[in-house]
């Protein structure tokens, strides 16, 4: 019984690396990118979010003072 048990340890290990290879070639965009004029997708990061909603507050406190 402890071979079986080794055998499927080593086979999820196997496994976990075989995800973090795929993950480290393909990353996940969860289906939110940006594609550029030459066709590479970049992916949508919470940073480029955030700086987008700071713009539009900023530029509605402007039109809103105007």
């Amino acid at each position: 019984m402890r071979e079986s048990s080794t055998a499927n340890d080593t086979g999820h290990r196997r496994k976990r690396r075989s995800q973090a290879s795929a993950a480290d070639r393909a990353p996940d965009f969860h289906g939110a990118a940006i594609v550029t004029g030459d066709g590479r997708e970049l992916p949508i990061t919470e940073t480029m979010l955030r700086d987008a909603f700071e713009k539009l507050e900023s530029a509605s406190r402007r039109d809103f003072r105007a």
